[in-house]
């Protein structure tokens, strides 16, 4: 096997004990592009990896697992990505497999025969040893190791990579299961990194007196600054994952009502727990789409239905607009928002979501837009307002009193608006 002949660049040296403790002294004493040069090759290595036979294919990732498991931190980061993509290819190959021989199993067969309620698996016991479970077990066995504490971002996009395949396939227990999982490493992820933040900002306290010496004080400022460059980012982080699992979790069908709620509430209370009131409040507003599933390829009318709420919908969207009322950056930026989403659930027939909350909405920006300075933030803002009042009055214009917008009288509220802010 060629991996005979690429060994010494797939696992670590057999002195490295400790993979956290020569992560340092790797980047150092290593050339950075010529191992990240390596490490693409072997991936590109493992994509010559095919053998007609799923069983045996499935056998070779299994080896393929082994030697990466050896590779440490570094190239783990590497290598596991590409293994987790094979093994989702292998299920699809699984699959049509199955397929193909149920088809070719009902052929053979008298009409009498023949079961509708047969699986599409049992079918091929015959020829095909591997199921679909087994590899998700695999895939969920190599994410829930070590990677996921060394990268939790990569593994919560891999877990939902996963959940998404599930879900296509009808399989609701699995797909669960990598979303929970998925909801789990972002839960640590968000208490660690607080806990991180907290004894930062402690240790920061701790050490600002005024009896050090003027050279410690500014190394001490240094220290301090970047720190809260490393917090940002935490933020930033966490509110880019949150993102991504609200947006997936939005495109899945075949949750029952009870596993969807559960999930939709893990969403929104995770969304409630960041720091930032800015990130707080755009992340519920995206939450909001939760409570009121659209109709896609693989979801009915009548499917998306069942699962729609619309009193924690309006609930949701109130909590949003309570956490950017809080935010002293960007607040009519995030006002802006947060009307476009009054105005999309508004449009798609939301009863909780009246014309009285577009209207107070409205007018609240209209008190506050004429704070925007002439930045960048500013004019943006300004121009997205703008567009969000002409989609309205475009909507009236060409709808005529069935718009869902006749009752909606936008000239007289902005100059209402007007008047308001001249007497005071």
């Amino acid at each position: 096997m060629a991996w005979i002949y690429v060994t010494t660049i797939t696992m670590d040296d057999d002195d490295d004990d400790d993979d956290n403790n020569n992560d340092e002294d790797d980047d150092n004493n290593y050339d950075n592009s010529i191992f990240v040069r390596e490490q693409e090759n072997i991936s590109l290595l493992f994509q010559l990896i095919q053998h007609p036979d799923t069983d045996q294919q499935y056998e070779l990732y299994k080896t393929v697992r082994q030697q990466f498991g050896r590779g440490g931190k570094r190239r783990m980061r590497h290598s596991i990505p590409p293994l987790v993509f094979g093994a989702l290819d292998l299920i699809v190959r699984i699959v049509a497999k199955s397929r193909t021989n149920h088809d070719q199993f009902e052929d053979n067969q008298p009409k009498p025969m023949s079961s509708p309620s047969s699986s599409l698996l049992s079918s091929s016991s015959s020829t095909t040893r591997i199921r679909p479970r087994h590899v998700f077990v695999f895939i969920h066995q190599i994410l829930s190791s070590a990677y996921a504490n060394f990268y939790p971002e990569s593994a919560i996009c891999l877990f939902l990579k996963a959940a998404k395949l599930a879900d296509s396939l009808s399989m609701e227990l699995i797909a669960y299961e990598f979303v929970a999982q998925a909801f789990v490493i972002c839960e640590d992820e968000v208490d660690d990194a607080d806990n991180g933040d907290e004894k930062a900002n402690h240790n920061g306290k701790g050490r600002n007196k005024s009896s050090i010496s003027s050279t410690r004080s500014s190394h001490l400022a240094q220290r301090q600054k970047h720190k809260r460059r490393q917090q940002h980012q935490n933020q930033q982080r966490r509110f880019r994952v949150i993102s991504i699992i609200v947006s997936t979790l939005e495109t899945f069908h075949c949750f029952s009502l009870e596993n969807w709620n559960s999930l939709v509430l893990k969403a929104s209370q995770l969304s409630a727990k960041l720091k930032s009131s800015r990130d707080k409040a755009r992340s519920i507003a995206n939450c909001s789409h939760l409570y009121w599933p659209s109709t896609n390829d693989r979801r009915s009318e009548r499917d998306a239905k069942i699962l729609r709420h619309d009193r924690k919908l309006i609930k949701c969207l109130q909590r949003a607009l309570k956490a950017a009322n809080e935010c002293y950056e960007n607040q009519i930026e995030l006002f802006v928002e947060i009307l476009n989403k009054y105005i999309f659930f508004y449009e798609e027939g939301c009863t909780t979501v009246g014309v009285k909350y577009l209207q107070g909405l409205i007018c609240l920006i209209q008190e506050h837009i004429h704070r925007l300075d002439d930045t960048q933030i500013g004019r943006r803002t300004r121009v997205y307002y703008m567009n969000t009042l002409e989609h309205v009055r475009q909507k009236k214009k060409s709808e005529g009193k069935e718009s869902p917008f006749s009752r909606l009288d936008i000239e007289e509220l902005c100059r209402a608006s007007r008047e308001t802010l001249e007497r005071t």
